[in-house]
C-alpha cells in the first residue's frame, strides 16, 4: 500500500544557532510498500519539508526547503537474497551539502554449511563520489561452528585514494537462521558500508521473512 501526509507542525531541530527560536513549517512524507512480484518487496518513501523563510546550513548557503527520498529493496529465495537502500539528503536535511549515498548487499548460501556474501556501496558527497566493494565467506565447520573471511576495497576516483580491509572471524550458528559472528580486521579503514574499521567487530545475522510473524507471502 501506499500512505502520504501532509502537516503544518512545529519545526524540528535543523542545524540552527544557539538560542534561535524555532519556526514553524511544513512537512510532507509519502511512503508505501509495494510487493509487484512473488520474493520482491519494494519501499520508496519521499519527506519533504519548507520552511517560512531562509536559514543558513553550516556550509554557508541558505535555503528554506529540503527533501530525503529513499528506495528500498529486498529480494529473497530459499538460497538468495539482495537488500538494497538507497537515499538521497538535499536542502535542510544535508546541513554539510547534498548527498547521495547507497548499497546493494547479496547473500548467498550454497548449503547448511557454506555462506557468501557481496556488496557495493557508494557516497556522492560534497561533489566528491566514493565507491566500495566487499566480498566474504562463512563455512561451518560442524553444525554451530564456523570459520569466514572478509575484505573490502574503497576508493575514490577523484582523489586517488584506496583503502583495503582484511579480516577473520568466528561464527556461531545460535537458531536456524541466526548466526552470531566475532572477528578482527588485521587493516581497515573507515567505510560507508559493512564492518571494515580496523580490530575487532561483533555482527548479527538474521534471516527472516514474512512467514516467521505467521503471515502468508
Amino acid at each position: 500500500g501506499v500512505q502520504g501526509e501532509g502537516t503544518d507542525l512545529a519545526s524540528q531541530e535543523i542545524e540552527r544557532g544557539q538560542g534561535e527560536e524555532a519556526r514553524e513549517h511544513s512537512l510532507f512524507t509519502l511512503g508505501g510498500i509495494l510487493r509487484p512480484i512473488d520474493h520482491l518487496v519494494i519501499s520508496p518513501s519521499v519527506e519533504y519539508d519548507v520552511l517560512p523563510e531562509f536559514v543558513t546550513l553550516t556550509n554557508g548557503v541558505s535555503v528554506r526547503d529540503g527533501g530525503r527520498y529513499s528506495i528500498a529493496a529486498a529480494w529473497r529465495s530459499d538460497r538468495l537474497s539482495i537488500l538494497t537502500n538507497n537515499t538521497g539528503r538535499f536542502g535542510i536535511y544535508a546541513p554539510k551539502g547534498d548527498e547521495i549515498e547507497g548499497e546493494v548487499q547479496l547473500g548467498y548460501q550454497s548449503d547448511e554449511r557454506l555462506f557468501f556474501r557481496s556488496g557495493i556501496a557508494y557516497k556522492l558527497a560534497l561533489g566528491i563520489f566514493t565507491a566500495q566493494a566487499s566480498v566474504g565467506a562463512t563455512y561451518f565447520v560442524t553444525d554451530t561452528v564456523g570459520i569466514g573471511a572478509n575484505a573490502a576495497y574503497q576508493l575514490q576516483p577523484a582523489t586517488g585514494v584506496s583503502k583495503i580491509a582484511f579480516g577473520l572471524e568466528g561464527s556461531f550458528r545460535v537458531l536456524n537462521g541466526l548466526i552470531l559472528s566475532a572477528g578482527f580486521n588485521f587493516t581497515g579503514y573507515t567505510g560507508i558500508g559493512g564492518f571494515t574499521q580496523p580490530g575487532f567487530y561483533v555482527r548479527l545475522d538474521w534471516k527472516f521473512d514474512e512467514r516467521l510473524f505467521g503471515v502468508k507471502p
